[in-house]
């Protein structure tokens, strides 16, 4: 039997053991309410252990993710030195003409990105509308909601979460 079908079937044997019964059959009851009542302990403790492992499983992931992201970016500032150390050096040898090797061709191209100091006066004509983007602040919403104002189209939804120790 699953574990949400035991509390239905202790429902069942209740109803049963408050009627007019025999002590044999009451006795017979109050041996299944037992073995019912061990069974959705042990079930629901082997789900708790199921659930701190999937955190647990969660939070090392976590973890991992982190550590990647830490593995990537160190990759990436040796790329960057790596690349900056060959720009260097070829540069000193070749004075930028192009160079070709057995396994690689090199050259520089040139590249142009704007710049702007912060107080730059920016003709409008070379600027582009960014429509602002309002964010809803749930934090505020709740305390609204809470003291009793009304907003269309927003509620309050109660949950009811389990904790498990």
């Amino acid at each position: 039997m699953i574990l949400r079908e035991i509390p239905i079937e202790i429902g069942k044997l209740f109803d049963e053991y408050n009627d007019d019964i025999s002590d044999e059959r009451r006795l017979e009851i109050e041996g299944i309410l037992t073995k019912l009542e061990f069974d959705f302990n042990r079930k629901a403790d082997y789900i708790a252990d199921c659930i701190s492992g999937y955190g647990a499983k969660a939070d090392f992931l976590d973890q991992e993710i982190a550590r990647l992201k830490r593995l990537r970016d160190r990759n990436r500032k040796h790329a960057e030195h790596w690349t900056r150390y060959l720009s260097n050096a070829l540069m000193m040898k070749t004075e930028g003409a192009p160079l070709e090797t057995e396994y690689h061709a090199f050259s520089f191209r040139l590249s142009h990105k704007v710049q702007m100091a912060e107080d730059a006066m920016i003709p409008k004509e070379y600027c582009q509308e960014v429509p602002a983007m309002l964010k809803p602040d749930r934090n505020l919403l709740r305390e609204a909601l809470r003291r009793g104002e009304e907003i269309k189209g927003v509620w309050l939804e109660t949950s009811q979460n389990l904790q498990i120790k």
